[in-house]
């Protein structure tokens, strides 16, 4: 079907479409569409649909490629493709379904129930309803344009593993992008990517059942330009938002049952910030103006230089540990736990830009609504070939922001100290004097030192501004100033110096350090400014270095993408374009124009003078006593009518079944006869394949000669296809020159790793062992291996054996790998292990009285205990007597009176809530006299009663005389009450 114009016609529908091209057709005041139906291996191109009720609808289609296809002025429906797999889509024009000022009047560029399509090049404006709504799995989309959708510009419904990249939205009524599927018992949306996203007068939702998403390089522009996060697993880059109100507002919410759930904001700056709930919000190197509700951890960028004590730079290996919360662990740049960090050949910790996944990130704190209720610090541990060293109590704050990720704000230079030196050492200091100082700014300036200091003092300007810390905190200035810390103990001095200001300079006491970084050129690729391209050749435009706070791309004038130093272009039609790109940054803007003329491509008679024969498996890899075909395919350099070939193949790996003609001579319908060959398997060979056209005709166009179909065979590893005496006839019955492209197959089945049973967390000190094991179906040799090993962990390649001991101060989350390969195909376990801090259980460092004290009756006797614990954990206290509980506290005072006499065990305990601590001392307690019966005489009377009124208001010392009834060194009433309160009473 091709070079047809209908108008005025109810539909068109064309069924059971094979090898075909369907071409040049124009529909126009139509009252139905153009339905496409069952079908493979077919093209569609140069389709114009105007002014009809509907547009082209498919169904059931395999292996179509669809391009230059336009429809506009249509009434309602939309361009939809149901069941349509393996296809390619681009240079697709939708403009008017419906009206989007009439949501529900009209659809847009949609797909159901279809997967593995891919496409380029869409502009699609005024929808009834959502624009783009790629409603399959696995695909693959790019260069889309989105004006005026009556919903959702691009609509992610119940969809996963899909890449859309390069794309600009302007004004659709809900949202520009929507990322949802509906509640739980509904298809999940995830693992999807968008990047390069220019969207206008409207936001970015991802909401319900929504997970593993990774979005980079936005730009949000005009108003109700938020983003709303439901969702869980998000990782969001390079976000910038221009609007500055609180239209500009990321919200992170729990919508029905659907909490935020690891959550990470990279290099974005908003207005207003909304993190109503979930866990793990972090945000890293992110900025926003004002806030509603906070919960979220702020992160930022370290940059760490490793240098040698005369200066020169040295690679090594920095590991990172929470000293105050191990389990918030410093971070890669995509927001993934990751605490061990490799260097530049430079000695310099990787930015972002050069290296995300080999960037670190530490947390600065944790907020909530009510402010920070945590601040960190971390330890670093640096290894290096000279020497090894630790960076503590490092203390990420917001002046580590940086507004261009690749531009460090405060660097830590580490000095790696030689090994001669007698101490001490200064063996690391910040900040850098390259960093930014922006007057107004606070800045933490800090030494490290390989010795404890017993003189430390800081100096502004040659005055003394603090003593007894290694931290100054300085607020910059645009003078001209000199820092200077100076140290000392009894093995000598150090000092280091900071000249912020012009003709600075930075030195430590140790050696001079030079940190200075050379002044970079710009440079533009294409290198020439005119350019020319044929249509569908596709182009990188890119600027380097980054140097630049913002980044613009403009075609013809018109605003393309931002915040990427490279954009990846491609025509579909002849015409001049320009391509400019606009930065800024500390230095002079740039601004540079390309003009690209993109002609149509000649066909040039000196190229493609070979034909081309080659090989294709339709499996790269199969399974012992699998069977598999492989195609052999033609690409003519000039008409051909007839084939012949040899097939050969390694029979010890497989073994050959039949061969079936191919779709190469049949291609414009003509006659052909075909000879499948003479299959050997013993020696493997295929002899005499040959196939031919009957009569006149000829073809030009690639297609499939002949399918070879074979069996592999017990034996594994890697198999070779060849082809050999190879004919191609041209039409006047010549020979054609050929070029053979030969192929391989992977027999084999991928071992498999056993399920690996072992403890999830395991306390310090305490032994963690398991083993590893795997199958293989093949009956291969397998060999075992761990990646990730905690230190001091082993494990044995052989056994599978796997053994650590966490010594003290391991606590933390590790994961390890474990892989199994049998040469070629692998299986892959992770186990993640939970260090669980090992408790110190409470010390009692005083009880009283001591072991074996005596006392009499009557007696107060004091019982206090002393305690503390490592962790300085709360305590509870228990005192016991004679087994019998009488306090909770960590004293107490026993009142004896005439009864206690005897042998007594008093009992302490402290506890931390998690051990306890015990001790017990004995006492002895004697019998005693009652002192109310002052003379002794057995019988309380006005005797006892006169000895205390002879010497009433007298003071007495110790020992205290009988007539001292109450013991307190006073004679007063209180004696002679004593007394009078047992008068008559017989002692015995």
């Amino acid at each position: 079907m091709s070079n047809s114009k209908f108008e005025y016609i109810s539909s068109l529908k064309l069924y059971n479409m094979e090898n075909i091209e369907i071409h040049n057709i124009t529909m126009t005041n139509c009252s139905g569409w153009l339905e496409i139906r069952n079908g493979n291996n077919s093209i569609v191109h140069d389709i114009q649909i105007e002014n009809s009720y509907n547009s082209l609808n498919s169904y059931n289609l395999n292996n179509f490629t669809f391009y230059n296809i336009s429809v506009k002025n249509i009434e309602t429906g939309d361009l939809k493709f149901s069941e349509t797999n393996y296809c390619t889509f681009y240079n697709i024009c939708v403009d008017g379904i419906g009206n989007y000022l009439k949501p529900g009047s009209g659809g847009g560029l949609y797909w159901y129930n279809s997967h593995h399509n891919t496409g380029h090049n869409f502009y699609i404006n005024n929808t009834g309803w959502s624009s783009f709504a790629p409603g399959n799995n696995y695909g693959n989309w790019s260069d889309i344009v989105i004006y005026n959708s009556g919903h959702n510009g691009i609509d992610l419904h119940s969809i996963k593993n899909t890449v859309i990249n390069n794309v600009s939205i302007y004004d659709s009524v809900s949202n520009n992008i929507l990322l949802t599927a509906g509640l739980a018992d509904s298809p999940s949306t995830e693992n999807i990517t968008i990047t390069n996203i220019y969207s206008k007068n409207s936001g970015i939702v991802a909401q319900q059942n929504v997970s593993d998403i990774f979005i980079a390089n936005v730009c949000q522009d005009g108003q109700r330009d938020g983003m709303g996060i439901s969702a869980k697993n998000v990782t969001i880059i390079n976000a910038t938002f221009y609007s500055n109100n609180s239209d500009s507002l990321v919200t992170l919410h729990k919508l029905d049952r659907f909490d935020c759930e690891n959550i990470s904001i990279i290099d974005t700056s908003f207005y207003m910030l909304n993190a109503i709930s979930g866990t793990s919000n972090k945000l890293i190197n992110s900025k926003y103006q004002k806030v509603y509700y906070q919960n979220h951890t702020s992160y930022y960028y370290p940059e760490i230089k490793i240098k040698l004590s005369n200066g020169n730079t040295t690679t090594g290996t920095i590991v990172f540990q929470n000293e105050v919360n191990p389990l918030v662990s410093s971070l890669n740049g995509f927001g993934d736990n990751e605490s061990i960090f490799n260097t530049t050949l430079l000695g310099v910790t990787f930015s972002p830009v050069e290296d995300r996944l080999n960037s670190p990130v530490l947390a600065d704190c944790y907020q909530n609504s009510k402010g920070i209720i945590q601040n960190y610090l971390y330890k670093a541990d640096i290894t290096t070939s000279d020497k090894n060293i630790s960076l503590k109590e490092i203390d990420p704050d917001s002046s580590w922001y940086r507004k261009d990720p690749n531009i460090p704000t405060y660097t830590i230079t580490a000095i790696i100290p030689n090994a001669s030196s007698k101490g001490p050492d200064i063996i690391g200091f910040a900040p850098s004097r390259e960093n930014p100082f922006n007057p107004g700014e606070k800045k933490n300036f800090r030494v490290w030192t390989d010795e404890p200091l017993t003189s430390m003092e800081w100096l502004v300007n040659g005055s003394s501004v603090l003593k007894g810390s290694l931290n100054y905190t300085w607020t910059v200035t645009d003078r001209n100033t000199t820092i200077e810390f100076i140290g000392s103990n009894a093995n000598g001095p150090v000092n280091h110096k900071w000249d912020l200001g012009e003709s600075s300079n930075e030195t430590s006491g140790n050696d001079s350090i030079d940190d200075e970084i050379p002044e970079q050129e710009v440079i533009f690729s294409p290198a020439d400014s005119m350019i020319t391209l044929n249509v569908s050749e596709k182009t990188v435009f890119s600027i380097s270095p980054d140097i630049f706070t913002t980044k613009e791309w403009y075609i013809n004038g018109y605003p393309i993408q931002n915040n990427t130093t490279s954009m990846t272009r491609c025509w579909s039609t002849a015409g001049t374009h320009d391509v400019t790109f606009k930065g800024a940054g500390s230095g002079e803007p740039v601004s540079h124009t390309w003009t690209v003329n993109v002609i149509e491509e000649k066909k040039n008679d000196e190229e493609s003078t070979e034909s081309i024969i080659s090989i294709t498996p339709e499996y790269q890899i199969v399974t012992p006593k699998q069977s598999f075909g492989l195609d052999i395919t033609v690409d003519p350099s000039t008409p051909i009518t007839g084939t012949q070939l040899d097939f050969t193949f390694n029979s010890s790996m497989a073994s050959a079944n039949s061969v079936i003609e191919g779709n190469l001579f049949k291609q414009k319908g003509a006659s052909t006869f075909f000879n499948e060959g003479d299959i050997n398997s013993s020696e493997g060979t295929i002899k005499h394949i040959y196939g031919l056209i009957i009569g006149t005709s000829n073809v030009s166009s690639s297609g499939t000669f002949a399918t070879v179909n074979l069996t592999a065979g017990n034996k594994t590893g890697m198999t070779e296809f060849s082809l050999s005496n190879v004919l191609i006839s041209d039409i006047n019955s010549k020979s054609v020159p050929y070029t053979v492209t030969n192929a391989t197959v992977l027999i084999d089945t991928a071992p498999v790793i056993d399920p690996i049973c072992c403890p999830k967390s395991v306390d310090e000190k305490s032994k963690l062992a398991f083993k590893i094991s795997a199958k293989d179906a093949d009956g291969d040799r397998l060999t075992l291996s761990a990646s990730g090993l905690p230190e001091g962990a082993s494990f044995n390649r052989t056994s599978g054996a796997f053994a650590w001991t966490p010594a003290v101060g391991q606590t933390g989350v590790y994961t390890i790998a474990f892989k199994v390969s049998d040469g070629y195909l692998t299986d892959s376990e992770n186990v993640t292990v939970t260090v669980n801090k090992l408790n110190n259980p409470p010390v009692i460092d005083f009880f009283e009285p001591i072991n074996g004290s005596s006392f009499s009756e009557g007696e107060r006797i004091g019982i206090s205990v002393n305690a503390t614990d490592a962790e300085k954990q709360a305590l509870n206290y228990s005192i016991k007597i004679d087994g019998v509980m009488y306090s909770s506290d960590p004293a107490y005072i026993w009142e004896t009176d005439y009864s206690s006499s005897g042998n007594h065990t008093i009992e302490v305990s402290v506890s931390d809530g998690i051990d306890e601590a015990k001790m017990q001392h004995s006492i002895y307690i004697s019998e005693c006299h009652p002192r109310y019966d002052v003379n002794e005489d057995g019988v309380v009377n006005i005797l006892d009663i006169t000895n205390v009124s002879r010497e009433y208001e007298t003071t007495v010392s110790k020992p205290y005389p009988r007539y001292d009834t109450n013991q307190d060194g006073e004679i007063n009433i209180l004696d002679l009450t004593l007394v009078g309160h047992h008068f008559g009473e017989k002692v015995e």
